[in-house]
């Protein structure tokens, strides 16, 4: 999928003690460099991550007071590079959330699995279901695989990715 809207940069935010805990609990060795954003939903004022559909030139309030406005984007590849969709250096988008939405047309509809690669936390809803939700930080590009439920015809997809620091996509 190439084709996409994208909303952001959203700014990121810290862990609180509560949030930082049960991660940290777990042992997992990247829990002090995990972010919040993944926990905020930033569409809230659309109905939500889950419900919403957004159209190109929509916008949504930042928390930072900031207008944003989903952008049509055609990616090269594969993936959304953020430094190339916002045209900025990857120094500007450390510890920033942003979301992309598409539609994906099934024939016959079925069970399927979207691949979902990242390298910080990432969540992805499809016809509002959640069916991929990483909250976690990776220093390299990993990758995952969710199953789903295509319905016949249109299908929307939203992701949703934070960036912990670095370049991000």
């Amino acid at each position: 999928i190439r084709e996409w809207l994208l909303c952001g940069p959203f700014p990121g935010r810290d862990l609180t003690p509560a949030e930082r805990a049960p991660i940290k609990a777990t042992g997992y060795s990247q829990a002090p460099f995990v972010r919040g954003g993944h926990l905020t939903d930033y569409l809230k004022s659309m109905g939500g991550e889950a419900k919403a559909r957004p159209a190109e030139g929509d916008t949504v309030k930042s928390p930072n007071g900031k207008v944003l406005k989903w952008t049509k984007y055609t990616s090269p590849s594969d993936g959304v590079d953020y430094e190339a969709a916002l045209g900025v250096p990857w120094q500007k988008i450390n510890f920033i959330v942003m979301y992309g939405y598409t539609t994906f047309h099934s024939a016959e509809g079925g069970l399927g699995y979207v691949e979902v690669g990242s390298d910080d936390s990432a969540k992805v809803y499809v016809n509002g279901e959640l069916v991929h939700d990483a909250h976690v930080r990776h220093c390299t590009l990993h990758r995952d695989y969710a199953p789903v439920k295509w319905k016949k015809g249109e299908n929307a997809i939203l992701v949703k990715a934070e960036n912990c620091g670095g370049p991000g996509g």
